[in-house]
């Protein structure tokens, strides 16, 4: 598939005069202090500073995430705090692993604040909660899309109702008041640029939105091995791109208390490199800064919407299983 290619203007600089831009945006299912402990060392002890999402509040009926730590667990709390103190983001993943009403989600952004002492700026929706913005088929414009979306997920048209006003899964106003910025569509191409111009975007159809960005995607350890090869970077860096890569370093990433060894190092090996390794808010707020934030024209939103779709059904063909390491960490959760 042939990318759109884009370049910011001739006289566009990163911070420091930095080649290029890399961040990680951490979904946190699965995800204990044991877990992913390690990874975040590494990250520090690399120079890279990333953005890990959280959720709040505990969950007491069944998931498939069961297990996973949340600021309702003490060690995790602090280790969260810590990592606040560090210099890393840290993110919105919704009010739990299971979808929440509206009272569930303003209990969780007021505990997130008691714990961290500052509401989150970024959000990225989770799985199949109810109260996701903007999401299933209402993420779409295009007619074909929206047909094609349920078909293609199995979800219910109506299925997600966060943005929904009168809902009792509604909070887009709590949203718009705390998030600076939103994930929307995810790809399997490490330089966003290589895509579209719109990273970052505002669009007028979204009003509990106040910024969208888009991001590549590795769902596990081994998509992110793949994704993050040294052929990739070195094309990264070439092309002074720009990369927000969403994962779960909560899958398999750490194997009894150590960073799978050919994470390190690719992590090792891009840290080398001319790049400039910060939070992912704290880039878009440059971009924004930069005038490379704007308003979306319905031409560009039909396009990139029919890239993803494009992008999401190659990524179907190269999903990768994993080693679930993760599973002694969540059988010994708090």
């Amino acid at each position: 598939m042939t990318p759109l290619a884009y370049r910011p203007s001739a006289d566009f600089r990163f911070p420091g005069g930095k080649r290029f831009a890399f961040s990680v945006f951490d979904d946190t299912d699965v995800a204990t202090e044991p877990s992913v402990r390690p990874l975040y060392d590494l990250f520090a002890s690399l120079g890279m500073r990333t953005t890990k999402t959280v959720w709040p509040l505990r969950y007491g009926g069944p998931s498939d995430y069961a297990g996973s730590h949340t600021l309702e667990d003490p060690g995790y709390a602090a280790f969260v705090r810590e990592l606040a103190g560090r210099g890393f983001e840290i993110a919105f993943h919704g009010a739990t692993m299971e979808s929440s009403p509206r009272e569930d989600t303003e209990r969780a952004l007021e505990l997130f604040h008691a714990t961290l002492g500052f509401h989150p700026r970024s959000y990225a929706s989770h799985s199949n909660n109810r109260e996701n913005l903007y999401w299933g088929p209402a993420r779409l414009r295009s007619r074909v899309l929206r047909r094609l979306y349920p078909a293609l997920t199995g979800e219910a048209a109506h299925w997600f109702q966060g943005h929904v006003e009168g809902s009792p899964y509604f909070w887009g106003d709590l949203g718009l008041q705390h998030l600076a910025h939103v994930r929307g569509f995810t790809f399997d191409t490490l330089n966003l640029w290589r895509l579209t111009p719109h990273v970052c975007y505002e669009d007028p159809l979204t009003p509990w939105v106040r910024d969208w960005f888009i991001s590549a995607d590795a769902d596990n350890v081994e998509e992110f091995v793949r994704v993050l090869d040294e052929a990739s970077q070195d094309r990264l860096e070439r092309e002074g791109g720009l990369c927000l890569l969403s994962t779960h370093l909560g899958k398999g990433f750490v194997i009894d208390g150590r960073v799978e060894g050919r994470v390190q190092r690719l992590l090792a090996g891009m840290a080398r490199r001319d790049g400039w390794f910060a939070p992912v808010s704290e880039i878009l707020d440059y971009l924004r800064a930069c005038g490379l934030v704007r308003r979306i024209s319905a031409v560009d939103r039909h396009k990139l919407e029919w890239v993803w779709f494009l992008h999401a059904l190659r990524r179907r063909l190269k999903r990768r299983t994993y080693f679930k390491a993760e599973l002694q960490y969540l059988g010994n959760a708090e």
